[in-house]
């Protein structure tokens, strides 16, 4: 949600401070955001080499997307959609294994007469490590029966719930129109009217990332 740059430049042979380029300073590497009362930065404080870097907020550039307060922390872009990222993330895993279990079958040895214990337990090892393929095979006990389980009853759509979070993470950056043409039912001549709310979207961050360049680099130059 939010993203700290230092103002690196020099003094140029007319004496006069020159901005080189704004720094990246990596969120990963922020140990400190100092408050002040008033809830502006006092400071930051960076971590990665020893003694630690403190930079006045004269020589910084931070940007904090849809601040509240003095929690300049912000609110991350991809917020809304790492919820449903992560549900389809591990939807796909789900059907993945699910089509390996269903398209081959959860392998099942019924003993041979007379089985013992370990032979059960040599039996199931074999079953555990079962694998479809080309030349795969196997060889087991006279009256021993292999068996391939299938799944009973319906499964989950779980290409229709990865579509449905697709969906979700387009509303999450109003990109409606990424997914027109690609369901059964709806309107495709609402894509204009989609694209010119992203088009809005776009442009109020951008509006944002100008405020705060004009502001802490522009006018300090």
């Amino acid at each position: 949600g939010f993203k700290i740059f230092e103002q690196a430049g020099y003094i140029g042979k007319d004496g006069k401070w020159h901005l080189r380029k704004l720094a990246d300073r990596p969120v990963q590497t922020i140990d400190e955001i100092k408050i002040a009362r008033d809830g502006g930065i006092v400071h930051v404080r960076q971590m990665g080499v020893d003694p630690a870097i403190v930079m006045p907020i004269d020589r910084l550039v931070v940007y904090s997307f849809q601040r509240r307060g003095a929690n300049w922390h912000g609110r991350s872009l991809l917020r809304g959609c790492y919820g449903p990222f992560l549900l389809k993330d591990r939807a796909m895993r789900v059907g993945v294994m699910n089509i390996q279990r269903a398209g081959v079958g959860t392998p099942v040895i019924q003993g041979h007469p007379g089985a013992s214990d370990s032979d059960l337990q040599v039996l199931d090892r074999m079953a555990q490590r079962f694998q479809a393929g080309d030349r795969s095979g196997g060889a087991i006990p006279y009256g021993a029966v292999l068996r391939l389980v299938g799944v009973e009853g319906s499964q989950p759509d779980a290409v229709g719930f990865v579509k449905l979070m697709n969906e979700e993470m387009s509303r999450a950056f109003f990109q409606m129109f990424m997914q027109l043409g690609q369901s059964t039912s709806g309107s495709r001549a609402l894509g204009t009217t989609f694209v010119q709310y992203h088009k809005m979207v776009i442009e109020y961050i951008a509006e944002w990332y100008a405020r705060i360049f004009n502001e802490h680099v522009i006018e300090d130059d």
